[in-house]
């Protein structure tokens, strides 16, 4: 992925791609969608790697030990990354505003 873009970023630009170099497939695709409902769809949220790891791994945990002190401290760990990338997040909208 180039950097700065995002997985929906990059998936539309997949469609775009898509419609001009193969209108075959665009219209078999649309027989999936509307005749068989069934759809291939861009997530609706970016995960980032350590967002997804930090939560599959805090699922294991309360799983197997829920009462556990790493619960709460993967917890923790979770939320201060969240914090962080919510900065990051408004930061770069706040540039992007100006």
């Amino acid at each position: 992925m180039p950097p700065g873009s995002s997985i929906k970023d990059t998936y539309h630009t997949y469609q775009e791609w898509l419609n001009e170099t193969y209108p075959v497939a665009v219209y078999y695709y649309r027989i999936f969608v509307n005749e068989y409902n069934i759809k291939i769809e861009p997530p609706s949220v970016d995960d980032c790697n350590t967002c997804s790891m930090l939560k599959l791994e805090l699922k294991k945990l309360k799983k197997n030990d829920p009462d556990s002190a790493r619960v709460s401290a993967m917890q923790r760990e979770l939320e201060i990354h969240l914090q962080t990338q919510q900065v990051i997040q408004d930061m770069i909208m706040s540039y992007a505003g100006n």
